[in-house]
């Protein structure tokens, strides 16, 4: 229960955290908070699978679907992210993290 809380907790920061940046922001901290999450104990895992449609991920960050789309290739044509068929590869985490604070 306690790990479960604790999952919860640090779900809820990270939603609250997004409401207050631009889009492209949200993204990279939605990508670097999957990423922290899903490799915590492992080996440092650069491909995250897409776990959301674009339409529920554009609907969790607060954005359309388009705006969405031009944040990611954004990211992509900054060389932080790589588009694959079933999640993203993370290229550069350090760049990715910057952009989730703000920078």
């Amino acid at each position: 229960m306690q790990g479960m809380a604790r999952t919860m907790n640090a779900y809820i920061r990270n939603i609250a955290n997004l409401a207050v940046r631009n889009a492209e922001s949200r993204l990279a901290a939605y990508l670097f908070f999957q990423h922290d999450s899903h490799t915590q104990g492992k080996a440092q895992l650069n491909f995250l699978a897409d776990s959301l449609t674009r339409v529920e991920m554009a609907d969790m960050l607060g954005m359309t679907q388009r705006t969405l789309l031009r944040s990611l290739k954004s990211l992509e044509q900054k060389k932080i992210i790589s588009l694959a068929k079933s999640g993203f590869v993370i290229l550069d985490i350090v760049a990715l993290r910057q952009i989730a604070d703000g920078a």
